[in-house]
């Protein structure tokens, strides 16, 4: 009989451990769905937006599309990348714009060989649709010289919004050719 009210007792007590969890769940799962209706009303994580980032032969628009990326030691790469959706705000009969942009290069392991941040705030006349991003990365020093791949991301934060949008994208370094 003891062995009985002993289970018993260790059966109501993971009831209520169970009720009280479930009710805990509940009020969590409640507060998650006010918090992503304030992050919605917000307007974080909606609009901003990066395009393919896109190779050059030199700075664009003058110049030709790299297909496929592929550079040799000592060359510059251009880049260039188009965020839609970024957030403007009105002073003076002008849209202001503001962006961080954040380059980073890996290699083909996952290191990070370089990175810049760029500030870009700039005030337009019209509302702007799209913002063109261009930067160059100039391959005249080791490790970005060595012969690979190499993975670029550019991520685009939006002041305005606080808006996140990141993109990638690859290109080559050739060997060097050695005559014979």
């Amino acid at each position: 009989m003891g062995v009985a009210i002993g289970y018993s007792v260790s059966y109501m007590f993971y009831v209520n451990q169970v009720r009280t969890l479930s009710e805990r769940i509940g009020e969590l799962e409640s507060r998650i769905k006010n918090l992503e209706m304030i992050v919605r009303a917000a307007g974080i994580g909606k609009g901003l937006s990066l395009g393919t980032i896109v190779f050059y032969d030199a700075e664009p628009p003058n110049a030709s599309v790299r297909r496929p990326p592929e550079y040799s030691e000592g060359e510059d790469v251009w880049m260039q990348i188009e965020a839609l959706g970024v957030s403007y705000v009105k002073v003076n009969n002008e849209y202001r714009v503001d962006l961080e942009w954040s380059i980073q290069i890996f290699d083909e392991f996952g290191i990070r060989l370089y990175e810049e941040k760029i500030e870009y705030s700039k005030s337009f006349p019209d509302k702007p649709e799209k913002i063109t991003f261009k930067t160059k990365v100039s391959l005249d020093k080791p490790p970005l010289t060595n012969p690979g791949v190499y993975i670029v991301v550019i991520l685009a934060y939006d002041r305005n919004s606080l808006q996140v949008a990141i993109t990638a994208n690859e290109y080559f370094v050739k060997p060097p050719i050695i005559p014979p």
